[in-house]
């Protein structure tokens, strides 16, 4: 099995955030995750923001995404892995995954 878990995943590339050793932060609901990479700053202070993974927009967060001139992501709302064209509009406190 293991063999098995390092021949599907030997050629993906995986990112590690490292965080502070002493503390835990739960984003598993979509309200907690929506806070904590929106508007958290002590979250978002201990989080090595670069521009190759992470490009937050004024009170919003989009990660490994392409955001065309012309399209708009509203407040307090989260895109990964996506590409979104001109004239798309995402609305406030929304989770986008994976459109195109």
């Amino acid at each position: 099995a293991r063999q098995q878990l390092f021949d599907r995943l030997r050629h993906v590339p995986l990112h590690v955030i490292p965080l502070d050793d002493s503390k835990f932060y739960h984003i598993g609901t979509m309200p907690e995750c929506l806070y904590h990479l929106c508007q958290d700053e002590a979250f978002l202070g201990e989080l090595p923001a670069t521009a190759s993974y992470v490009g937050r927009f004024p009170e919003s967060c989009v990660m490994s995404s392409a955001v065309a001139p012309g399209a708009a992501v509203g407040a307090h709302s989260i895109v990964e892995y996506c590409d979104l064209g001109p004239g798309c509009t995402i609305g406030a406190r929304c989770l986008v995954s994976g459109t195109t």
